[in-house]
């Protein structure tokens, strides 16, 4: 005999609960969930029931699942980001730290130098020029000055080639026979007195031009001679005025004949150009406080470059930073920024070990 299943009352024949006056199918009234009267029963849950059930997980389900992922991501965020601290500041040599303040620094994917580099085509700054092409386009220079420069590829002060200046090279490059016309010393060594004078006022005068090309094909071997006999000093060393020429001649062009002093201007003005660039790569910036001290969190892991895009000043110096660094997931490095680690320091105040 089926009773309800909700008033426990003896289900009739047809299958009208007595007691309460539900429907209920024959033979499973007493394990199924009862439906209104008049409506029939599937022998599952209930129409209504079910819907109501089916719409409450659609919307629930979702929020619980947002949520859900969102607890989780930030727990997995927290493990995985890092955190940087700075503190800047310079020690000059008088053995005073300054704290390098207010200075906005910026976490770089790359390095200032290289963002620098990058940009410098667009400003018109060849950075890096190889050797040959920056002596191609070297103003106001003889074409023999220009090969000689080649074979022996002088980076730096051109002074220091005077080993290689050749006894025919002094009958033969522009620069040199104008020198020779009229010997002048460069402008460090006019301080030298009456001894650097002496040194220049042994060395032969080029002969003035004869229209005849036989008298002057005389005197220019004579004048070889002459000059054969002063380049060396008597312990067989090049002389000094050889040097002094050189240093006259660089003088005359202002420092345009040393390479490595023109590039470096050249990735100072790239680097200039660079800070007004590298901002928009930045993948954080942060702003020291009196102290020199910042701190930036919730990083992703990974290589940066930490800079203060700028040459900050202190006093007479000036520092400029594109420090390279690494961070770890869920650790704090702590960077010191200082005169050992920085890009460059200016002004012999600063003390650079």
């Amino acid at each position: 005999m089926p009773y309800c299943r909700d008033c426990g009352t003896e289900v009739g024949q047809d299958s009208f609960c007595i007691g309460c006056g539900t429907q209920q199918p024959v033979g499973v009234a007493d394990s199924t969930i009862h439906s209104k009267p008049g409506l029939p029963n599937t022998g599952g849950i209930g129409v209504w029931h079910g819907v109501k059930i089916g719409f409450g997980m659609f919307v629930i389900l979702p929020i619980l699942l947002v949520l859900g992922g969102r607890v989780s991501a930030a727990y997995g965020q927290n493990e995985d980001v890092a955190s940087l601290k700075v503190k800047a500041g310079v020690v000059f040599k008088s053995g005073d730290v300054r704290p390098v303040a207010r200075t906005d620094f910026f976490l770089l994917p790359a390095s200032l130098e290289a963002i620098s580099i990058e940009a410098a085509p667009a400003g018109g700054i060849k950075v890096n020029q190889r050797f040959d092409e920056w002596v191609d386009e070297l103003p106001a220079v003889s074409r023999e000055f220009r090969a000689w420069l080649k074979t022996h590829h002088t980076v730096a002060f051109l002074a220091a080639l005077s080993d290689e200046v050749a006894l025919d090279d002094l009958v033969s490059i522009p620069e040199f026979i104008e020198w020779l016309k009229e010997p002048r010393l460069p402008l460090w060594r006019l301080r030298s007195g009456i001894s650097a004078y002496e040194a220049i006022s042994k060395v032969p005068k080029y002969p003035k031009e004869d229209r005849d090309p036989k008298k002057q094909t005389e005197r220019i071997q004579k004048f070889r001679l002459a000059i054969q006999k002063v380049m060396l000093t008597d312990d067989g060393k090049k002389a000094q005025w050889l040097s002094d020429m050189l240093f006259a001649i660089a003088d005359r062009h202002k420092d345009d004949l040393n390479y490595n002093l023109v590039m470096r201007d050249r990735l100072r003005k790239a680097l200039s150009l660079g800070a007004t660039v590298a901002p928009t790569f930045a993948k954080a910036q942060t702003k020291t406080s009196l102290a020199g001290e910042a701190q930036i969190a919730g990083l992703k892991p990974g290589t940066y470059w930490i800079s203060n895009l700028r040459p900050s000043r202190l006093g007479t110096s000036t520092i400029l930073w594109d420090l390279k660094v690494t961070l770890e997931p869920g650790k704090t490095l702590e960077v010191e920024l200082s005169n050992d680690n920085a890009l460059a320091v200016e002004n012999s105040e600063a003390l650079r070990d």
